[in-house]
């Protein structure tokens, strides 16, 4: 599968990998030039002014004619997103019948109230190459609060600096600071 349909609305298509022009893709959707992986790819012709769908809503709308199999970018479509809408939903959750795994154990923790929990993972696929960025971002931001990461000789070092700093040295101060540790 060299694309992927994200919604069943959606009028176009995410590049898995760099598609080469010529490329057959769902249904006889031919690329028209090459496009890189994690790009947008129509899936039908689209004219000026066309609703662009992805995730099912509208992101955008085309700024000119973009042919099935023809490249998305930010030159032929401008963004026009739907509001996004909280959609009440009838939700009931029965709680599976789990005594099969009576008196086992697993990979988890008891919490105080008697009950037990395990470790949360999150799995987030970034489908375009410019969410990279903002997911290691949130990591950080998550390891960091959390307590998770590893403090490295230069984080200690900054913060060190930056206390001091707070607490009133000069920045000649610091600078000799820095420099005996360097020299240690």
């Amino acid at each position: 599968m060299a694309t992927l349909r994200i919604h069943p609305l959606d009028n176009v298509l995410v590049a898995l990998d760099t598609l080469q022009k010529g490329t057959r893709l769902q249904g006889a959707v031919i690329t028209k030039s090459r496009i890189p992986g994690k790009h947008k790819v129509a899936s039908h012709g689209l004219a000026p002014g066309d609703a662009v769908t992805m995730y099912g809503i509208r992101i955008g709308r085309a700024t000119g004619h973009i042919p099935a199999g023809g490249l998305v970018t930010t030159r032929n479509v401008t963004h026009d997103a739907e509001p996004y809408v909280v959609r009440p939903r009838s939700y009931s959750w029965k709680a599976p019948d789990t005594t099969p795994w009576t008196g086992r154990q697993f990979y988890g923790y008891h919490r105080s109230d008697g009950q037990v929990g395990t470790a949360n993972h999150w799995l987030v696929l970034p489908l375009v190459f410019c969410e990279n960025r903002n997911v290691n971002a949130l990591k950080e931001a998550f390891v960091h609060e959390l307590g998770y990461s590893v403090s490295t000789p230069y984080r200690r070092q900054v913060t060190s600096l930056i206390e001091e700093f707070r607490s009133g040295a000069t920045p000649d101060m610091l600078r000799e600071q820095s420099t005996a540790a360097q020299a240690e």
